[in-house]
């Protein structure tokens, strides 16, 4: 935990100062862990093959930090800057790589998926925090409560993908679903800084515009491909897939038609949202998930 409180603080805009603690903070969190691991094995605990798996990916990960911390002493902080970036991508992507061969029942999937439930409702909440500047006390307009109902709507969608539609009861790896929230995470927070930007003057529409568009369609994509945990019987026609389609370009060309109002950017990403939010409330009505 001390070295987490150290890393939390090397995270600043003056990153090339503080690539030394933050390497440091790195493997002192990765041997801890490894320890963890080195002790379950040595003590011969039920599941081995898990562990040792584990240990292999974080000792690559501590041999990256550990180059990143000599090039910062020796050469530049600028190039071990690149490599702590190779770190984080690594692990995030390793166990995907290094899969192993262990028996799944080790992985608790219903546990797994409600603590990433948790983590998009905790970034669903900073959305909602970073929209409060919509709201002016000094006039009432409709363009706050529009905004406020996108990302609810936006909320919705997930909840009913990711919540009512998956198996919990089923026995995965649930790699795929770690994955794919890392991008949901990145896109909820793509909107905030849409929305922070729509609040300042004289902000570029045509970025924004395409800023929010790629945004929704890492998020949809990502709850999307997590269609593999469906329960029984749930299944994408292709009608389904040409709808998707049909709302992102429907979408698209809002957007870019009406680039300079802020409406049109928003009725942009309503006729995305919607469309897909009546397409999972139709999945979940017909699997007998909401009272018909």
């Amino acid at each position: 935990m001390i070295a987490v409180l150290y890393m939390s603080n090397t995270i600043s805009a003056n990153w090339l100062n503080m690539t030394f603690a933050f390497n440091i903070s790195m493997i002192v969190m990765l041997s801890c862990v490894a320890t963890l691991y080195l002790i379950q094995i040595k003590t011969k605990q039920p599941h081995l093959s898990a562990a040792k798996n584990s240990l292999k990916i974080l000792a690559i990960l501590c041999f990256l930090y550990i180059i990143s911390t000599i090039v910062s002493i020796f050469w530049s902080s600028e190039i071990a800057v690149y490599i702590d970036l190779l770190a984080i991508l690594a692990g995030a992507f390793l166990p995907f790589i290094i899969k192993g061969r262990f028996d799944k029942k080790i992985i608790n999937f219903p546990h797994l998926l409600e603590r990433f439930e948790l983590l998009t409702i905790v970034s669903f909440g900073d959305a909602i925090v970073a929209i409060t500047g919509f709201f002016d006390v000094s006039k009432f307009t409709l363009l706050p409560s529009a905004v406020f109902i996108l990302v609810l709507s936006l909320f919705s969608c997930y909840v009913m993908q990711i919540h009512m539609l998956i198996d919990h009861n089923k026995e995965h790896r649930a790699l795929r679903l770690m994955f794919t929230h890392y991008f949901i995470v990145i896109a909820i927070n793509m909107l905030t800084i849409s929305f922070k930007f729509l609040i300042v003057n004289n902000s570029d529409h045509l970025f924004i515009a395409l800023h929010t568009f790629a945004a929704l369609i890492m998020f949809f994509v990502s709850i999307y491909l997590n269609s593999k945990y469906h329960k029984e019987g749930i299944v994408w026609s292709r009608k389904d897939v040409i709808l998707i389609i049909s709302s992102f370009a429907l979408g698209f060309v809002i957007l870019m038609v009406f680039i300079k109002p802020i409406w049109g950017l928003l009725l942009g990403c309503f006729a995305i949202v919607m469309i897909n939010n009546y397409l999972l409330y139709h999945k979940c009505k017909c699997a007998g998930l909401v009272n018909k």
